[in-house]
């Protein structure tokens, strides 16, 4: 059991890591929650124009934003924190603790059919089994709605005097995101490999 420990924690420390990565990419949100940035919108492509460069410019916040929503939502219902707490233990045991082919029943399960049925299940549980799906639906209508509105309200036009292009940022979508996918990547590695030596002197 104290395998499952470590890699828990092992877990618990590159979520931490990946988090605190995404906070020290963030813009301050000082300048994100600036009063006197925000206008009205001339028209809809203009509003659509800011949305954006602020997308641009505030991906990290925007993305911590809907975490922080997502978490609301959990709290709010707190069953779903258990449903949650259920899949990403399989999820664990599958990918990390007993990542090698399975026998059940007679029969040996490949990784690729493990990952077949978990995936299955996770589906079935959030959308038949539990209200995560609506929950999550919900969650991320609201992130977005209010992602829309500071977008469309908040003028970016002071924005990259200092940081130079919006292309440029590690906030723009595509860096941000490959950098968060690339720690996630990393964390699944680091579970991969405290498993293994466990599994090897079994």
């Amino acid at each position: 059991m104290s395998f499952v420990l470590d890699i828990a924690k092992s877990t618990f420390a590159k979520a931490k890591d990946v988090s605190t990565n995404l906070v020290a990419r963030s813009k301050p949100w000082s300048e994100f929650a600036d009063r006197k940035s925000f206008t009205k919108p001339e028209s809809f492509s203009n509003a659509v124009g800011r949305v954006r460069k602020n997308v641009a410019y505030f991906g990290v916040n925007y993305l911590l934003l809907m975490l922080i929503v997502l978490v609301l939502f959990l709290i709010a219902k707190p069953s779903s924190i258990i449903w949650l707490l259920v899949l990403s233990s399989m999820w664990l045991y599958v990918m990390a603790v007993n990542p090698g082919p399975v026998t059940f029943g007679g029969r040996t399960f490949s990784q690729m059919e493990k990952l077949i049925v978990t995936s299955v299940f996770s589906v079935l549980t959030i959308f038949y089994f539990s209200s995560m799906g609506s929950l999550l639906f919900y969650a991320a209508l609201s992130g977005v709605g209010l992602i829309a509105i500071h977008g469309s309200l908040r003028t970016p036009e002071n924005l990259f005097s200092d940081d130079g292009p919006a292309g440029t940022e590690m906030n723009s979508p595509t860096n941000f995101m490959s950098a968060f996918s690339g720690a996630f990547a990393g964390l699944m590695k680091s579970t991969n490999s405290s498993a293994q030596p466990v599994e090897s002197a079994v």
